[in-house]
């Protein structure tokens, strides 16, 4: 079985062999790496094809200009020979046996497993040490026997609405059957905007439609490097931040209207938790950002002027239950 693994990347020059070396120190060599060079101005792409000339596992995509996250893996899942896709970080690594464990697990549609998280900052050294976090996302071995067992696109959207805190978007973490993925993206063809906070929210919505089977191993393969400083939180302004939920948002409903004939009732209410989650987010983000009272109201109001008459409605119900759980 090949994977294939999905590293997009953006002025990398000083970390992209933390995860390049990770993928060619895989005890389990059945794999290709794929780079995507998303318009970087540095020397990464020479880096990169430093490594092509001896190793044909590498493969290397450019973007003639910086498009964002979103269409960096779109162009890596495009491209992917693999049965099974992972997304890696250009500054995370994966752990030696990563491949070689997930090869002999038992295949789903998605395969879920944990991951470290490494506050970079908390050390001398940028990448390699630091305060390490581990981040779990099931507490029981019977939560994972019960997803294991399920083998139907309805019961397993029924058992993760009943166990949300396994609902994490984030692209880490995760084995996607590849032809799932490739189907997934194309019914995201109606994205045309730059698009690079959040684009994780859209993809794994879009998987989670066309996933019938899901199964979790409780071991860490996948090092995540947190660095305020990197690519992933450049320019992540206040307006910013809001302005690509708002348009993650905006997307979850296309999806919606577009594919009205074809989703369930339970797909439904998958994509409007998923907007529950982006009104979290952004709830959060904004509580934790701006201490100062006036202020906090004002971006508030700022995004809810900016949404939607259809957005609006789901935001004031959110706020609604907000306010009644924070008063109990």
């Amino acid at each position: 079985m090949k994977f294939s693994i999905i590293i997009p990347f953006y002025q990398a020059e000083h970390h992209i062999l933390v995860s390049l070396t990770s993928c060619l120190n895989q005890t389990y060599q059945n794999f290709e790496a794929i780079f995507i060079d998303d318009g970087s101005t540095d020397n990464t792409s020479s880096i990169i094809e430093s490594y092509m000339a001896s190793e044909p596992r590498i493969k290397l995509f450019k973007h003639p200009k910086n498009m964002g996250t979103f269409w960096a893996r779109k162009t890596g899942i495009e491209a992917a020979t693999g049965e099974y896709i992972l997304f890696l970080d250009s500054d995370d690594e994966l752990t030696k046996d990563a491949l070689a464990s997930l090869f002999s697990h038992p295949k789903s549609d998605i395969v879920m497993f944990q991951y470290l998280k490494k506050n970079c900052l908390q050390s001398p050294k940028m990448i390699g040490g630091g305060v390490e976090e581990a981040l779990p996302y099931l507490t029981s071995s019977q939560e994972i026997t019960d997803f294991t067992n399920i083998q139907s696109h309805n019961a397993l959207l029924t058992a993760l609405l009943q166990n949300r805190n396994i609902i994490n978007w984030s692209a880490a973490g995760k084995l996607y059957n590849a032809t799932c993925l490739k189907t997934a993206i194309k019914k995201l063809a109606f994205i045309n905007r730059k698009f690079i906070l959040a684009e994780d929210l859209l993809i794994y919505m879009a998987m989670l439609m066309e996933t019938n089977s899901f199964s979790f191993i409780d071991n860490v393969f996948y090092i995540y490097h947190f660095n305020p400083l990197s690519s992933t939180h450049e320019g992540n302004s206040i307006s910013l931040k809001i302005k690509q939920l708002s348009l993650a948002q905006t997307y979850l409903l296309t999806y919606q209207k577009q594919f009205k004939n074809e989703i369930t009732s339970q797909d439904n209410r998958l994509i409007e938790y998923f907007l529950e989650c982006s009104f979290v987010e952004i709830y959060t983000y904004l509580q934790t950002t701006i201490k100062n009272k006036a202020k906090f109201i004002f971006y508030l109001s700022k995004y809810f002027l900016s949404i939607t008459n259809d957005m609006k409605k789901r935001f004031i119900v959110f706020s609604y239950r907000k306010c009644k759980l924070s008063r109990k």
